[in-house]
């Protein structure tokens, strides 16, 4: 993921603290800033249960997104990216192209589903 993991888990943290009726109502509950460090780090714990979720739901996304760049590459690539090529300028080297571009993009799809990448590319 691009947002490193104790940031978003810090804002998860206290968006669950601020959704927890513990103290009461959410206007008499404490601000998140003057609660001790030994509370908010237990909320920081709860926030870390979810990060594996999170992580893997954005692997999956990601995923999707490249399968989804991959089918628009197989089919009607041209006019897909808005290039009206008339039949006699077509270039058939420019398959190879787009057919190395597709595996590449069904190839990162399933390293981010597996988990074999480098998450930060």
């Amino acid at each position: 993921m691009t947002t490193p993991n104790t940031d978003l888990q810090e804002q998860i943290a206290i968006a669950l603290y601020g959704n927890a009726e513990y103290y009461g109502p959410e206007d008499v509950q404490p601000e998140w800033e003057r609660r001790g460090d030994e509370e908010r780090d237990e909320w920081r714990q709860i926030a870390a249960a979810v990060m594996p979720i999170v992580d893997a739901a954005v692997k999956r996304a990601k995923a999707e997104v490249l399968r989804e760049a991959g089918r628009d590459l197989e089919r009607e690539w041209p006019n897909r990216l808005g290039i009206g090529l008339p039949p006699e300028d077509y270039d058939h080297a420019g398959d190879h192209a787009i057919d190395t571009a597709h595996e590449y993009l069904k190839r990162r799809a399933t390293e981010y589903e597996t988990g074999d990448s480098d998450e930060h590319r």
